[in-house]
């Protein structure tokens, strides 16, 4: 193994029950590390996102069908390469045929 380093960070992800038929939910995440590798040829190390949000809805049309809505960023990073920021938008319909699925 190649790398060595410290990694330290904090997350928070609050729930908020708006209702009986809708949920909020969120998260951010800040990571710090500080890996640099023994190998003479890779001299500005690896990173990670040090920043991450995320968040969720999900709201229960009917008893048996759900719309959820997730958006996500996650900040820029070096792996070995520049890798940008990115966004990510995801939106479902599910349906549950039966209770006992």
């Amino acid at each position: 193994n190649t790398l060595g380093g410290t990694t330290y960070g904090v997350e928070i992800a609050p729930t908020w029950k708006v209702n009986n038929r809708w949920k909020l939910s969120g998260s951010y995440s800040w990571y710090k590390a500080n890996l640099k590798s023994s190998q003479p040829n890779n001299e500005n190390g690896i990173g990670f996102p040090q920043h991450m949000v995320q968040l969720r809805s999900s709201y229960d049309l009917r008893r048996d069908l759900t719309f959820d809505v997730f958006a996500s960023y996650t900040s820029p990073f070096r792996f070995p390469t520049r890798i940008p920021g990115f966004s990510r938008l995801d939106m479902r319909i599910g349906w549950k045929p039966s209770d006992d699925l």
